[in-house]
């Protein structure tokens, strides 16, 4: 027996490892609930945005186009910010990575109460609180699936619910601290919800290990097939395949597209303000299920269920389908990969889209290069199922266990 360099014993021929233990229930599911919350002020914080721009037009007088940029900023930070979520992560462990992002969020949302300019909100709001505030998005989605093993799917999908439920929770918020408290005092209120955050964080203690033998054989360099480099671990019940998105659902569909008011003098800013209320906050999302002409069109209610039925799986399996691809040791860094590109979707799929109509003068074709979109992410989930089950049949005709 001999001792490695981190104190466990090891022997020559059966070297001990350690294995995380995975609680499945218990205290994971308090885990699950401190992700809600923090999906739920990070999703609604992007979502309230435009409610608070006609505030912003009238506090700073600029142009619409160039305070978009905050919101813009701030959701793609908060999307695209994974590799660094994931480095901090493994070197300093998930609780910590989401008490930092609450602190400093919450930090750039109160130096935004001060911003004498658009330039300095732009960095307040949007670098800081964006690029923090992203740390905790991510470190949240990705610890649920870390206490998590064949509950994963309903914990992700429950931590998953917060993203909707902030649009409703925190625009409702946000419209009343707008009507009482005014811009400024919104941004205080807003801060302190994200220095909560920390106290979410301070729930996701880490998890415990054990010591276990190592029982990995040692495989001849010239008998090393691509499916055991790769060591992807397979599960026998595959879960469903999961589209490709660009962005976070919950954070796009709930836009409020306020660049286009145009009011021509402060009575009129100050309608237009008031017409933003929580009553239309929710019904701008949920108006279409109430047109009773739309209701008579059956293709149009088949065509809301698919979509709706099919976005969600998307949002919720995503944890998921990366712990099935990369492995459970692999999660955070393949998460942090998908969070990136979903971030790059966000940033260039609205302009890219904008072009589309511009050029053509067709909302169709916006949509059809939407579905193209989606129907390219399914093609290529399509094609990771049939390697995952190649690597698994490989590894059993060589006698091999699959993962």
């Amino acid at each position: 027996m001999s001792k490695t360099k981190k104190g466990s014993l090891t022997s020559d021929e059966n070297p001990l490892q350690k294995i995380p233990i995975v609680p499945d229930g218990g205290w994971g599911w308090v885990v699950c609930i401190a992700s809600f919350y923090c999906n739920l002020i990070c999703s609604g914080l992007a979502s309230c945005f435009g409610i608070m721009l006609i505030q912003i037009l009238d506090t700073f007088q600029t142009s619409a186009t160039k305070i978009s940029l905050i919101g813009s900023i701030f959701t793609g930070l908060i999307l695209s910010c994974g590799p660094l979520a994931s480095a901090l992560m493994s070197r300093f462990g998930h609780r910590f990575v989401i008490i930092l992002g609450s602190i400093f969020g919450s930090f750039g949302l109160l130096l935004s109460v001060f911003a004498i300019n658009v330039e300095m909100l732009i960095i307040t709001f949007g670098v800081i609180g964006g690029l923090f505030t992203g740390l905790c998005f991510f470190t949240a989605n990705v610890v649920v699936g870390l206490y998590f093993s064949s509950r994963q799917a309903l914990a992700v999908s429950l931590a998953t619910t917060g993203n909707g439920a902030g649009v409703f929770v925190v625009n409702y918020i946000t419209e009343n601290l707008l009507a009482y408290y005014g811009l400024r005092g919104t941004l205080l209120m807003l801060s302190s919800l994200v220095l909560n955050m920390a106290v979410a964080g301070a729930l996701c203690r880490p998890l415990k290990y054990k010591l276990v033998e190592n029982t990995d054989k040692d495989i001849p360099l010239n008998e090393i097939s691509t499916s055991q480099q790769l060591n992807v671990p397979v599960i026998d019940n595959n879960a469903e395949t999961v589209k490709k998105t660009t962005s976070v659902n919950s954070l796009d569909e709930t836009r409020v597209s306020l660049m286009t008011v145009n009011a021509s003098d402060e009575k009129d800013k100050q309608t237009a303000t008031k017409k933003m209320s929580c009553i239309h906050s929710i019904i701008k999302n949920l108006a279409i299920f109430f047109d009773y002409e739309i209701l008579k069109n059956g293709n149009t209610l088949f065509m809301i269920a698919i979509y709706f039925l099919w976005s969600g799986f998307c949002v919720s399996l995503r944890v998921v389908y990366t712990t099935l691809i990369v492995g459970f040791e692999n999660l955070a860094s393949g998460y942090s990969l998908l969070s990136l590109f979903n971030g790059i979707g966000y940033v260039i799929g609205p302009p890219l889209f904008g072009l589309v109509y511009d050029t053509t003068g067709h909302f169709a074709d916006v949509f059809y290069g939407c579905g193209v979109a989606f129907y390219l992410g399914s093609v290529l989930s399509f094609i990771v199922n049939i390697r995952l089950k190649m690597s698994a049949r490989a590894q059993q005709n060589e006698g091999l266990p699959s993962n």
